[in-house]
């Protein structure tokens, strides 16, 4: 921001690999980067659900980036294989 970024996202939330990030989205960085940036705030990482999104609007993220549940395949099928365990008789 100090060297002049016209918006800020909390992608690199989580790199590098294996940091402790914590439980991801992490909504408290989003109203944190919002609270501090005065430029937009890109809500990114973690971000699978449509109640995920809408949270992150409300945090105030002026928008959201929805990575693995729309490109990646493998992670989609095991999320509804996952769900289809979880509540079968």
């Amino acid at each position: 921001m100090a060297a002049g970024a016209a918006i800020v996202s909390s992608s690199t939330m989580g790199y590098p690999a294996k940091a402790d990030t914590g439980p991801l989205p992490d909504l408290g960085l989003v109203e944190r980067l919002v609270a501090a940036a005065g430029v937009p705030v890109v809500a990114e990482r973690g971000y699978s659900t449509p109640d995920g999104v809408r949270a992150a609007f409300a945090a105030g993220a002026h928008a959201v980036v929805v990575g693995s549940p729309i490109v990646d395949p493998v992670w989609l099928t095991a999320c509804f294989a996952g769900a289809s365990h979880a509540t079968a008789p």
